[in-house]
């Protein structure tokens, strides 16, 4: 029975140690945040949402495109919102004393694939004007 209690408990603090919490994103640092997602920059008092994908036109990785085509995404800091680009402009936007900037959108796009909303991750930049 002790053996048995031991391993509950052993199990218990390894399965916590994969839970640890991400790190905060901080200015002038690339970070990932997920659709949805609600993440705070605590050194500057700010919050930033990753809102909606609204729309989703880039060129399938496995076809062949007239065009590169358009992903766009809207993104709020604090209550004001934007909407950002993968290909066309603006990829960047200033909400008050702040820049940010779409590094990428993921996942890719695949040729008759469907991708699920709550796989989009955008990959963004906040600099301080």
């Amino acid at each position: 029975m002790k053996k048995f209690i031991f391993l509950i408990i052993i199990t218990t603090i390894l399965g916590c140690q994969n839970t640890i919490s991400p790190q905060q994103p901080k200015l002038e640092e690339e970070f990932i945040i997920k659709l949805g997602q609600e993440i705070a920059i605590p050194e500057e008092n700010i919050s930033l949402q990753f809102n909606a994908v609204l729309e989703e036109s880039r060129c399938p990785e496995d076809a062949t495109c007239i065009w590169a085509g358009n992903a766009k995404i809207a993104i709020q800091l604090n209550k004001q919102e934007k909407d950002l680009n993968t290909y066309v402009e603006p990829k960047q936007a200033a909400i008050a004393n702040y820049e940010i900037k779409l590094i990428s959108l993921n996942p890719y796009p695949k040729y008759n694939k469907q991708i699920r909303k709550k796989d989009y991750v955008a990959k963004l930049l906040v600099t301080k004007n």
